[in-house]
């Protein structure tokens, strides 16, 4: 294998005082702590690079393109955004350098035009892998090299969610791709660390040590399963290309300082803590101090009842021997004197008692105070808490409603919801609009909010009429990975839309999707997709030509009762079919029976009954005769209230939570 033609020593990144703005996404000088591994995968393309005609693809601001230019033969950076092209035009300036607006897709370049090309992380950006391969083959010339980059879907280790990426790929999924368009393939590992690497100097990295946890190292040969992965590509057979270390010593000073500051900001918190349990710990003494003044107090008036019940008696004896000759006229004083001995005796137990009673009342009050004060400051850090959730929960939701939404091809943009991504097609402009004035809870607050109480981990929501996908989200998070969703949508267009959408939010293992319609019996129906995705139904339109964008097409329609097993436990289903929810019911009879503690979720809609001839009260009715009590959701605190058709009459659509009388869903319903 050839060496690659790497040249040893420093040289100058191209950081400038004016960077185009750091949006979180594409990589730009004025970003602090991510630049190293954007830098590091230029420095290993740069090595490849020497004497060539570079093509970097998704050159964004141009840094990375101005590094390949130190020692390629001419470099073009292609970018689509023209903003980040008139930037790097004016900013990074070489004879051998140019950029140019363009798309990864339709390359604006000649065939067999270049020796390498470069592109990091924009395959997951694009759906169109192959034709972005293509792309590549036909620019480059014969032997040419591709150099790409793209996140590590595996290797996230806990990441949040990225909303721009829609197609992370796995380390196997990378190289396959690779394979697939080239004869040689050299895949690497981009792992970020702080910390020590240690390398044969004259041999690649045979072995690693990670850190995942205080409790835990681990031995790995080769380099950890990293967040990146990167990979070389070739026709001919590829230089031998030398694992590398980028050492980023002012990303660990800062790094050192972050973590002062943090450190700070929890020995503050230590201290407020603190200073709250001193207070606590100072009236649990001052209860004690009035204990002990309470038990010194009846130890005192214990002494004085001893000394004094002691007094007739001595004074009898002392004046036996003292006045024996005047023992007679003394008897008739004695009467006297031992009563008045007695009153005095008399008058210091009554002060006693009165002292013990004032102790009493302090040791009360002391007490009630020490518990009040307790209680304050337990209610004052419950209420800091509940104030400090509830400001970060309104922060979150802030945050996903003020995100624009994100365009992902020409006919669809994407939507960031509290569960996820939804998609929505850019004709329905009815839909994109209601989601954004909606905010992150969806169109559907309230029911999204019981759908959150009534479903915990490991239990089955089915969704009839999944449309986009709204409430398949949040039943997904609700049932976690031991739950299962079945989410059936007739509609073509919004069936595609459902499931990328659950791809993009990681949701797909626990969905199973189908396209059909739910019905009484197994048949081949009409099916009118309205202009308005979410009015399409099985029924006709209420008037010929309301709708004049409407388009009639053949579904399959099925029993609930059929795409379910017998025996299987369901937790709740939701029914949205636009006035045949009575037909999706009379095909669920044995899960009815099967699942005492069902929960159905039904939208009463007076106009779709209409269309159907189903008077209100047959509709409440054919509910009834199932046992199910109806309650009313409220879509904005998400509350439910017994309710009778008599009480909707203005209504014009509502969800109604149906289930029977002291089941589980009953009583969260209650709640």
């Amino acid at each position: 294998m050839a060496k690659a033609n790497t040249t040893n020593g420093p040289f100058r990144p191209p950081f400038l005082e004016r960077a185009l703005e750091f949006t979180g996404e594409r990589m730009t000088t004025a970003s602090d702590g991510l630049e190293f591994e954007h830098l590091h995968r230029y420095c290993l393309a740069r090595d490849l690079c020497q004497g060539l005609d570079v093509l970097d693809v998704a050159s964004g601001e141009g840094y990375g393109s101005a590094i390949l230019a130190n020692v390629a033969r001419s470099v073009v950076g292609v970018e689509i955004d023209p903003g980040s092209v008139l930037h790097a035009q004016q900013t990074y300036s070489a004879r051998n350098l140019r950029f140019v607006q363009g798309s990864a897709v339709d390359l604006p370049l000649d065939g067999a035009s270049v020796d390498a090309v470069v592109s990091f992380e924009t395959m997951e950006h694009i759906r169109e892998h192959s034709r972005f391969a293509s792309e590549v083959r036909r620019v480059l010339r014969p032997g040419g090299r591709f150099i790409a980059g793209t996140p590590n879907r595996n290797g996230a280790r806990g990441e949040p969610f990225n909303d721009s990426k829609l197609m992370e790929s796995t380390e196997q999924e990378f190289e396959a791709f690779l394979h697939a368009h080239f004869a040689h393939v050299v895949l690497l590992r981009q792992q970020s660390l702080l910390g020590s690497l240690i390398a044969a100097a004259d041999r690649g990295l045979r072995r690693s040590y990670e850190r995942g946890s205080q409790e835990y190292l681990e031995a790995i040969g080769g380099l950890a399963q990293g967040p990146y992965l990167l990979g070389v590509a070739s026709d001919a057979e590829l230089p031998e290309i030398a694992s590398s270390a980028f050492v980023d010593r002012q990303g660990i000073d800062n790094v050192s300082q972050a973590t002062l500051a943090e450190r700070a900001t929890s020995e503050q918190r230590d201290s407020v803590l603190a200073e709250a349990m001193d207070q606590r710990d100072a009236a649990r003494a001052a209860l004690a101090e009035a204990e002990a003044q309470r038990d010194a107090a009846r130890a005192a008036l214990a002494k004085y009842n001893a000394t004094f019940s002691a007094a007739p008696h001595l004074i009898g004896r002392a004046a036996s021997l003292l006045i024996a000759p005047f023992r007679r006229p003394a008897r008739l004083f004695r009467f006297f004197l031992v009563d008045d001995i007695q009153q005095k005796i008399d008058r210091a137990q009554r002060t006693i008692e009165t002292l013990g009673e004032t102790l009493i009342a302090f040791r009360s009050d002391a007490s009630r105070h020490a518990i009040d004060l307790a209680a304050r400051i337990d209610s004052d850090a419950a209420g800091l808490a509940a104030r400090v959730d509830s400001v970060e929960t309104r922060l979150e939701e802030l945050s996903l409603r003020v995100r624009t939404p994100i365009e992902v091809d020409d006919s669809t943009v994407a939507v960031r919801t509290a569960d996820g991504f939804v998609l929505v097609p850019r004709s329905d402009t009815t839909l994109l609009l209601m989601l954004c004035d909606a905010g992150p809870q969806g169109l559907e607050p309230g029911t999204r909010r019981l759908l959150q109480r009534l479903l915990v981990s490991g239990m089955m929501f089915v969704d009839i009429g999944a449309h986009i996908g709204l409430l398949t989200l949040a039943g997904a998070r609700a049932v976690g990975p031991q739950g299962r969703v079945v989410a059936l949508e007739p509609t073509p267009i919004t069936f595609d839309l459902l499931i990328r959408a659950l791809a993009i939010s990681g949701l797909g293992d626990r969905v199973e999707a189908q396209r059909l319609a739910c019905g009484a019996r197994p048949e081949r129906r009409a099916f009118h997709v309205a202009t308005v995705l979410g009015h399409s139904s099985l029924l006709e339109p209420a008037t010929v030509g309301s709708d004049r964008g409407a388009q009639r097409i053949e579904v399959d329609v099925v029993r609930l009762d059929d795409v379910l097993p017998t025996g299987a436990r369901v937790d709740v289903v939701k029914i949205d079919v636009e006035g045949a929810e009575l037909d999706v019911l009379a095909g669920m009879t044995r899960i009815l029976r099967e699942n005492p503690d069902l929960a159905i979720i039904a939208e009463f809609g007076p106009a779709h009954l209409r269309r159907a001839q189903i008077t209100p009260d047959a509709w409440f009715e054919a509910f009834h005769m199932h046992g199910l009590e109806a309650y009313a959701i409220d879509e904005l605190s998400g509350e439910c209230n017994r309710v009778r058709h008599q009480d909707l009459t203005a209504v014009e659509s509502v969800n109604i939570l149906f289930c029977r009388t002291n089941s589980r869903a009953a009583a969260h319903a209650k709640s």
